[in-house]
Formats: structure tokens, sequence, C-alpha cells
């Protein structure tokens, strides 16, 4: 009965492609179908007749016939690949003085399986207000780097994501409705307005523009709680949860608009725990108080400088367009950015940027923010550690390598696969 189905609908499947209705690419193998014109026309239409009886039915005009009929799908539905390695999890922020828990989801996005190199310290960037795009987007990117540079040579900077964690920081999904069907705009932005600005939002917080308590709870839960909980329990179990850099990985914390401000919070609060920030059109214009709490003595330039911190910031050209088109929130974010570049490297960051990326705007600037990002962030890594290691074999008596030769993000020069040297753009 088996091969008696096999041969009906491999004869249907000549008789469509007689009549020029299969796809193109199965008419190669249906001369047989051409020759036999009479017989491929009766017994299609004997399998019509029978239908599902024997195991035929009609064929979509579109269905690529070279897939055996039956034939199921491997892959569960909605699953991307490169999205399955993913775990999810809750954390939940104390209560505090007068303020409630705060939930929040952590996503974690290990190294692919067929191409970890756990025998490196990790990196580890921090995503913040993860969803609805940074952190699927940041996810696939280093699971596709990490593969296609498996076997790329030790030297090159692509090899950096076969150690390369991404965790995802953001409000519980409950708490704006979001599904595999779309989320709450207007809860999102009121939890954002809420959480991420170091003054109280107007729109959410009391009259005036007094320190935003949630903002501070947030930065320092997110240094203090969040990413011990995760390395201690999640990427490493065993490690002390400890805070600083003593758990042996290099941290990046990755912010777009408000959630970069946020990221300067926690530069602010807690500058020894993170050491790279890659910033996406920082809303300071919100908040320009900010700007002075970071030229002033609010910021711990000492640790700033030991802790080799480094920060890439960029915004969308057509930001420079300002309201006039949708996609942007204020007219001041490509004049505040450069300003921001400017105030944090005199503070001592290590900083590229600011740079304008052709074609976009603050709302489309995020893949560009995440496919430079995590390439600035793997880049300044494998830097760093070859002058730690450079400064391992000195001398006891000689300079320290690092402070001797302070990393530059003005003209890095790095090796090229095929051997001597290439300056890489800034980008």
């Amino acid at each position: 009965m088996k091969c008696l189905e096999t041969l009906i609908l491999r004869l249907r499947v000549g008789f469509r492609a007689h009549l020029g209705l299969a796809p193109r690419h199965t008419r190669y193998r249906c001369k047989i179908g051409i020759s036999l014109k009479p017989v491929v026309f009766l017994f299609a239409m004997f399998s019509w007749l029978l239908g599902d009886e024997c195991g035929g039915g009609t064929l979509p005009e579109d269905e690529d016939t070279s897939v055996p009929h039956g034939a199921s799908s491997t892959r569960p539905t909605g699953t991307v690949p490169g999205l399955g390695r993913v775990s999810h999890h809750s954390f939940t922020l104390p209560a505090q003085d007068e303020l409630p828990e705060l939930h929040l989801d952590l996503s974690i996005a290990p190294p692919p399986a067929n191409s970890a190199d756990h025998s490196k310290k990790p990196l580890i960037l921090y995503i913040m207000d993860p969803d609805p795009v940074l952190f699927g987007s940041a996810a696939l990117f280093a699971f596709s780097q990490a593969s296609y540079f498996a076997d790329s040579a030790e030297e090159n900077e692509e090899v950096a994501f076969k150690h390369m964690w991404i965790v995802g920081i953001g409000h519980a999904g409950r708490e704006y409705d979001l599904t595999n069907d779309g989320f709450d705009t207007a809860k999102l932005r009121a939890l954002r307005r809420r959480d991420f600005p170091p003054r109280d939002h107007p729109a959410v917080g009391p009259p005036g523009r007094q320190p935003n308590a949630h903002a501070a709870r947030l930065a320092d839960g997110i240094a203090q709680q969040v990413i011990p909980y995760v390395e201690a329990n999640i990427i490493s179990p065993g490690i002390t949860p400890v805070v600083g850099r003593t758990l042996g990985c290099r941290r990046a914390l990755l912010g777009a608009s408000y959630s970069a401000v946020l990221a300067l919070q926690v530069l602010l609060r807690q500058p020894t725990t993170v050491h790279e920030f890659i910033l996406g059109s920082p809303s300071v214009p919100f908040d320009p108080e900010i700007m002075k709490e970071l030229e002033g003595t609010s910021l711990d330039v000492s640790a700033v400088k030991n802790n080799q911190a480094g920060a890439l910031i960029l915004y969308g050209d057509r930001e420079k367009l300002g309201l006039r088109l949708v996609g942007n929130v204020h007219d001041g974010i490509p004049a505040a950015a450069e300003d921001l570049a400017a105030v944090l490297r005199h503070q001592g960051l290590a900083v590229d940027g600011a740079h304008s990326i052709p074609g976009e705007d603050h709302s489309t600037v995020k893949f560009s923010l995440v496919s430079r990002g995590l390439m600035w962030f793997a880049r300044r890594s494998m830097r760093i550690e070859a002058a730690q290691c450079a400064s391992s074999v000195q001398s006891p008596n000689a300079p320290d390598a690092v402070a001797a030769n302070p990393i530059s993000e003005e003209s890095p020069e790095i090796p090229t696969r095929r051997g001597g040297t290439r300056r890489e753009s800034i980008i």
C-alpha cells in the first residue's frame, strides 16, 4: 500500500508539472510524468478521486512537493534558531522605604553550545529595557558571530563571542501585558518614566523635579543584587556573589534612550561594577541635571580610571530632524550626545563617539547599537586582556603596561586575518 501511495504521489506531481502547475524546482524530477502523458493523467485522476483514503488529497498550488506529503517540521512553532538557548527568570527587588517591590524579568542567552569556549573568562553584556527589540537582536547577533567564527584564529575579535553572555534586565512582562501578540505601549511607557529618569517624570511622579527614588533603587539594585545573582547562580554556579571585578569577568551595560540614562546612573552610583557602557541616543536633554553630576564630584574619577571604563555613544543621523519625524523624541539628542562624549572623556573614560549613524532615527538606531556595540565590546575586551597579559610578564619594577599605555579608541590597530595590521574604523 505504501508503494502505491508513493507511486500515485509521484505521478500526480508529474501531471502537475506537465500542466505547468508544479513548483519549478520540482519539474526536473518529473520527466517520467511528461513522457507517459496518458498514464499520468489516469493515475492522477484516480488518486484525486480516492483523496485521503490513499494518502493523497489535493495539493495547494504553491506547495513544495519535494517534501513528502505528511512530513512535519522538526522546529517547534514560533522557535527561532539562536533564541532556543535563552532561559527566563524572575527577580524581585525588595520594597524600600515607601517604594513597593519591583518585579523584573531576566533573560539569559549563553554562548552557543557548539562553539562555546568555557576556558576563557566570560564577557557579560547586560541589556536594560530588553523588550521588545534589544535583547532578541543581541542574542541573535551573538549566536551568529560565535557560530560563523567558531574556528577563527584566536587573535580575531570575533572569537570573543564564544564566551560572551547576553543578559536582559527588564520590567516583568505581565506588568505591561507582554505576549507573542504584542504589548501595552502605554503601560510600558509609564514604567519607563517611573523607573529610568534621574528626576521625577512630570507624567508619573510628584510635582517638581526631585531626585527619582525609583531610578536610584533600580540602579543600585542592578549593581548590588541583580548582577551578583546572575553571575553566581546562572552563569557560574559556585562563585561567591560579590560586586566588582573579583568574579573575573568583564561587564558591559547597554541602554537606549531612557535606559541609556539609567546606565549613566549606574556609572555615577556604582562606578566599579560595570566596565563598558554602550549608549544609544541617551535622553539626557530631558534630564540635563545628570550632565552636571557627571561633570562634578558626583562621579568617582579614580574608580573609573582603575576600572578602565569605556563608553560607546551613538545616535541616528535622522535625529537631527528632531520632532519632525515621528520616530524621534527630542530636538536636542544629537547635540547632547556630543556633549556627553566630551564630559565622559574628560572624566577619564575611553570614549568612542559620539557617532551619527546614517539613515537612522531615534527608534531605528537600536539595531546599529546592537551590532556595533557588541563588536566594540568584543574588541575592547580583547585589547584590555592583551594589555593585562603584557603587564603580567613585566619585571616588578617596570611601570604597569595598562597604565602606561591606556586603551585608545581613537586610532585602534588590530591584527588582520592575513597577518600584519590594519587601521580599524572607529565604529
